[in-house]
């Protein structure tokens, strides 16, 4: 779902997104929104009527004599079937408020109790340290970094099914990252990286899949930096994640004062420059002095955010609250670090000691 967005950052009204149904705040993840039925009337006199969908709170039950029916009660649940006598204004049920009883069902990609199959080491892993980077949704491009005294190489390869080995990978130095995370789109056309000084972003990218990346520019992050976004004095950027979406941008912001270092930036379409993000809503997510938690890896839905505990040197998932709206933990996985889903949430990619720093994928239960 699209959405308009503003977002109030050091006093300044930034517009980040827009959508076609309904303004919103940038920051508010997305929540599915569950109906209640329409009304329905009841049986015809001298019939017994078939059940209808709940009625809308504003709408009373079939009061007409000859056509009475109950209304629904719950949300989207049936009325009472009518009645095999000619209806009465005793007989008229009350309108169904569209509510139900228990909270609204949520439509989640990924389980928040999730369990898992047996974990897969990628061919593609060597004797270096491997930080995986990112999977694009569809699995067949994966990208990883391997950082050797002070050069980051990005390494990135891809294949043509997701059950085949990824190809030879390209590389390239990116003397300008830092040993941090790199954030792969999902057409698997660009890398985004954070700059050495962490005081912005920068990515490179390539026309088709068969070419090579070109040099790292700021591109898109032009206004994203230390002066268009506002980053005070003592505080850094870091762990960038580019959204499936094309239009949500989730990044670090940490150092001096910095309590919610989870940061969002929304654009209206996938060809705009990032604006300055603003925080995550999240309960419970807080940095805690040098600590924090370390997005990833994001779902499709927007409902799920992986991150890495730093302090438990451990990954965890983060789910929207249907009541709160805001993003809290829910479930530990361990180890898997940088993990990030395919497009389904049914396989999980994600670095881990054995005993270097290799790529892994593992599938994803409930």
């Amino acid at each position: 779902m699209r959405r308009c967005t503003s977002l109030m950052l050091s006093g300044a009204l930034v517009t980040a997104a827009c959508a076609s149904d309904r303004a919103g705040d940038g920051a508010e993840p997305p929540v599915h929104e569950a109906r209640g039925g329409s009304s329905g009337a009841g049986g015809d006199v001298a019939s017994g009527g078939e059940d209808h969908a709940g009625g809308d709170s504003s709408s009373a039950g079939g009061a007409d004599p000859g056509r009475a029916g109950a209304g629904g009660a719950d949300e989207g649940g049936g009325g009472d079937a009518g009645s095999n006598v000619a209806g009465t204004p005793s007989a008229a049920g009350a309108g169904g408020d569209g509510r139900g009883t228990d909270p609204p069902p949520i439509d989640e990609l990924c389980p928040r109790a999730p369990s898992f199959g047996e974990a897969q080491k990628l061919a593609v892993s060597t004797d270096a340290d491997e930080r995986f980077g990112g999977i694009t949704p569809d699995e067949l491009v994966i990208a990883w970094t391997v950082t050797v005294e002070e050069t980051v190489t990005l390494f990135v390869a891809s294949r043509d099914s997701v059950d085949a080995a990824f190809g030879t990978p390209v590389s390239l130095a990116i003397e300008a990252a830092l040993d941090d995370q790199v954030a792969l789109s999902a057409d698997g056309l660009r890398v985004a990286f954070v700059n050495a000084d962490r005081r912005g972003f920068s990515v490179t990218s390539r026309p088709t899949l068969d070419d090579a990346f070109g040099l790292a520019t700021p591109g898109e992050f032009s206004l994203l930096d230390a002066t268009g976004g506002g980053l005070p004095a003592g505080q850094n950027y870091a762990d960038p994640v580019l959204a499936s979406d094309g239009v949500s941008f989730y990044y670090s912001q940490y150092g001096d004062g910095a309590g919610d270092t989870l940061r969002v930036s929304s654009r209206l379409s996938d060809t705009d420059p990032w604006p300055a993000g603003g925080p995550l809503p999240a309960t419970g997510l807080a940095a805690s002095g040098a600590d924090r938690f370390a997005p990833s890896g994001a779902s499709r839905d927007g409902r799920t955010l992986f991150l890495w505990d730093t302090a438990a040197a451990a990954e965890v998932m983060a789910f929207v609250d249907p009541a709160s709206a805001q993003f809290e933990a829910v479930a530990e996985i361990g180890p898997r670090r940088g993990a990030a889903p395919n497009d389904a949430c049914t396989r999980l990619y994600y670095s881990a000691a054995d005993p270097s720093l290799d790529l892994f994928v593992v599938p994803v239960g409930e």
